[in-house]
């Protein structure tokens, strides 16, 4: 009986407390304040609000296509070894390697004008290929990077070629 009792109380004392709260959780607002929490809350605002932050970019965009482009690409490296015939003054073949390096780097630029609507561009295309073979044929030898290393029938000499068109 005195549990039934004591348990009656704290469920007592614990909707007093209840109720108490809830007095405090009351809110009150103006006519005013109403309006502006509808307007800033509703679907409609948030809408207007997004519609104006894509609208800005999207000018943003189209002002930027009439700004200067410029563009730099270009190509990494590429090493390619391949073997080529070499025929000797006694008749027998020989194997050469033959060792390349391609690479390439394109520079371009391009400017809109908005009253014709044309578009001026200049590009800059620079391609650096390198060929490297080890050795010429037998006979009289000569350094590999020696100017006059190159004969007919041997492999070439070294040779830096940069071609700009």
């Amino acid at each position: 009986m005195t549990r039934q009792i004591i348990y009656t109380l704290v469920c007592m004392l614990l909707l007093r407390k209840a109720c108490a709260n809830q007095g405090n959780d009351t809110l009150t607002l103006s006519l005013q304040q109403v309006v502006a929490m509808a307007k800033n809350k509703s679907i409609e605002s948030k809408q207007a609000i997004t519609t104006k932050e894509t609208k800005y970019w999207q000018y943003r965009t189209f002002r930027s296509n009439y700004q200067p482009q410029l563009s730099l690409a270009g190509t990494l490296p590429g090493y390619n070894k391949t073997f080529t015939q070499v025929v000797q003054p006694d008749g027998t073949i020989q194997f050469q390697p033959i060792h390349n390096d391609n690479s390439s780097l394109n520079l371009s630029f391009s400017q809109s004008i908005a009253a014709t609507g044309a578009t001026v561009r200049a590009r800059r295309r620079s391609m650096l290929r390198v060929r490297a073979p080890t050795v010429a044929s037998p006979g009289r030898r000569r350094r590999a990077d020696h100017p006059r290393a190159a004969r007919p029938g041997s492999v070439a000499a070294p040779r830096r070629d940069i071609r700009c068109p």
